[in-house]
């Protein structure tokens, strides 16, 4: 069984007393002056929502405390992730005594000592609890809670002997109050602490279980959770699936994937990579690439699970005489429709096959006008020293580019079309690297974010910022050929739709994915409407419009 352990108090707010909280009761009593408290839902949800979340990341029988201060009083909470097990002599509750739920009560199978089960009520339900075990009995069933347990009368206190001060007849004390009235001559006596405090013993925090599923439902509830802090890169498949790299809420270096409906679907840690500009690349295969400037190799995981696959490349030897998968210097590294890999090393253009062979960036073409066939070269010299090579802007480049300047961005659109984005011009290229078309200048200052995007009808679209104070936000969308460019989303500020998150994915039939740090998610129609809007996103946009408030 997979259990969160629980103890749990809080000080009376009567007398001072603290009062265990062993069990989920609607109710609690202080056991010194008999003092009721509600116990709301809301109260339940604040107190139990960390410690079902964050129990099951810790180790087995690690714990960890939490003071929580509320209206209704200051709370000690210590949680833990161990499984459910008898409070004398603990041994592990069996798996099988959640079929005996229903009845309300086991026994220990060590000792013998019965103990309280019972089915998660629907308040424990909604965090993904199944069964409640270990609760006190007693303070269950007088709570009102309502389990199947039930409860156990209370062990009576030892008998006391006490006179009337005044009459000296004996006393008939039953510890049901603390003002008793002599039956002989009516004087009311006041029980002294001494004697209060043997007949009302101080009542023990006992260690109770919110109890999961299993393993299953403990991994589906993590999902469920996942957040993230940074977001470094971002890319779509086919399907709709997002693939993200950065650092979890914890600032762990994390890859996951959001499904369509973005949710997580899965989530890899304990990766050999940095938040230091991690980058990601898909290829047909169903292969998820991760890499990263300065490491020499990259690695391939599964897109399915985020399990790994292999690593490819290394450090290039001195005695290379062809490029080689170093990525070292890498600027860029895509995966192209027929399997290979197109890669900025440096200002290199380079190509690939799948197992990392070197090939040529392009092509040859036959007749005596055609291309010749591409001699390989090697990116370093001895030493691991970088060849110096002309890298071009993209508005100087020709056809069949191998030289290209380090700060240009590149974009393979599903149909292998190359685009390559140098200071607000684009350039675009066949399968043989033959220039279809290039830009002139685009309206915009700046292109936000490494992306770039393509929808099946062949449609171009960037992330940047036009001219102004403040500078509007815009989603921009090129034709096909090159011929139109439009403005397809503007700035929220300005009555558009594009908030301040800088990662853009763009699906096959044109909806927009707009990723930012934090959980940030915007999603825009192929017409630029919003259709979706994360809670951190709407956060941010709340930010923005008081501070625009301010300003005004």
């Amino acid at each position: 069984m997979h259990g969160v352990a629980i103890e749990l108090r809080v000080g009376c707010a009567g007398c001072g007393q603290p009062i265990p909280i062993n069990a989920f009761t609607p109710r609690i009593t202080c056991s010194s002056c008999r003092r009721t408290a509600e116990m709301t839902d809301e109260q339940w949800h604040s107190l139990l929502e960390d410690a079902v979340d964050e129990a099951p990341e810790l180790a087995v029988d690690e714990g960890s405390t939490s003071t929580i201060m509320t209206g209704s009083g200051t709370y000690q909470l210590l949680y833990g992730n161990q499984p459910p097990r008898c409070g004398t002599c603990k041994t592990p509750v069996p798996d099988a005594a959640a079929e005996l739920a229903g009845q309300g009560r086991i026994g220990c199978v060590g000792c013998g000592k019965p103990m309280a089960i019972r089915h998660a009520p629907p308040q424990l339900q909604a965090l993904g609890v199944k069964l409640v075990i270990g609760e006190d009995a007693a303070q269950l069933a007088s709570g009102g809670a309502g389990g199947a347990a039930t409860a156990s009368a209370p062990r009576a206190a030892n008998p006391v002997v006490l006179y009337c001060p005044h009459c000296k007849a004996p006393l008939s004390v039953d510890g049901s109050s603390r003002m008793v009235r002599c039956q002989y001559c009516s004087t009311d006596v006041y029980l002294p602490d001494e004697l209060w405090s043997r007949l009302h013993p101080v009542a023990e925090v006992t260690r109770w279980y919110l109890v999961f599923g299993g393993a299953v439902d403990v991994a589906q509830r993590a999902l469920a959770r996942f957040k993230w802090s940074s977001l470094r890169d971002a890319i779509i498949d086919a399907h709709g699936n997002l693939y993200c790299v950065g650092e979890d809420d914890d600032h762990d270096f994390a890859v996951w994937c959001l499904g369509p409906d973005l949710q997580a679907r899965w989530v890899r840690k304990g990766l050999d990579f940095t938040d230091n500009d991690p980058k990601l690349a898909l290829d047909p295969r169903g292969r998820l690439i991760l890499w990263q400037p300065h490491k020499h190799s990259l690695v391939r995981l599964s897109a399915a699970d985020g399990s790994d696959l292999d690593r490819l490349g290394g450090r290039q030897p001195d005695d290379a005489t062809t490029h080689t998968l170093d990525m070292d210097h890498a600027k860029a590294f895509l995966a192209d429709v027929d399997g290979t890999y197109l890669a900025l090393l440096h200002e290199r253009l380079v190509r690939f096959a799948e197992d990392g062979t070197p090939v040529a960036t392009w092509p040859p073409r036959s007749g005596i006008f055609g291309k010749r066939a591409e001699k390989l070269r090697p990116v370093y010299a001895p030493g691991h020293q970088l060849i110096d090579v002309d890298g071009k802007y993209v508005e100087d480049i020709g056809h069949h580019p191998l030289e290209v300047d380090d700060y240009t961005k590149l974009h393979l659109g599903a149909d292998g079309r190359l685009f390559l984005e140098r200071s607000e011009r684009v350039a675009c290229f066949d399968r043989e690297g033959k220039r279809l078309w290039r830009t002139d200048k685009l309206p915009i200052t700046s292109v936000r974010g490494d992306r770039m995007g393509t929808d099946h009808a062949g449609n171009l679209y960037l992330l940047g910022r036009q001219e102004g104070n403040p500078s509007p936000r815009v989603v921009l969308r090129i034709s096909p050929d090159g011929e139109r460019v439009d403005v397809m989303a503007g700035d929220r500020l300005m009555g558009g739709t594009v908030g301040d998150e800088d990662n853009l994915c763009v699906a096959g039939d044109g909806t927009l994915f707009l990723l930012g740090y934090g959980v940030e998610i915007r999603v825009l129609g192929p017409d630029g409407r919003t259709l979706y809007l994360s809670d951190r996103s709407k956060e941010e946009d709340a930010d923005e419009d008081k501070e625009r408030a301010r300003r005004a």
